[in-house]
């Protein structure tokens, strides 16, 4: 794999890897309990990946908006469909999607009211 030269002659120490590890893998043993591979596969298939692509779009246009603390919730939908997809359960990807109308509606609300304050302020 080609990387930057200023990335390509950096390494990780051991010591950092272990401490990552020894704390990331409880709560991904935790995540790993509720993921069940095939639960509605139908819903986090192919086809159904391809119809994904929209909310996903959606959601990444979100997280990029200049928002303090907006993008917390389509993150967290962005992770769940991908946890969902990752592990070919459809349940898991359907409540991204909810989640992600969820956080879809909240950031246009912000939006909403960020551009009327802006008005209000400037004047008519």
């Amino acid at each position: 794999m080609w990387l930057p030269q200023f990335l390509g002659h950096r390494q990780v120490s051991s010591g950092v890897i272990d401490v990552m590890v020894r704390y990331t893998a409880p709560l991904v043993a935790r995540v790993e309990t509720l993921l069940r591979k095939n639960r509605m596969r139908h819903l986090a298939g192919p086809r159904a990946q391809a119809f994904l692509g929209v909310p996903v779009l959606l959601l990444a246009v979100a997280v990029a908006l200049p928002i303090p603390f907006g993008n917390f919730l389509p993150v967290a939908a962005l992770v769940m469909i991908a946890l969902g997809l990752m592990e070919r359960d459809g349940l898991v990807a359907i409540l991204g999607v909810a989640m992600g109308v969820i956080a879809l509606t909240a950031s246009g609300g912000l939006v909403y009211a960020a551009a009327m304050g802006l008005g209000w302020a400037i004047g008519p």
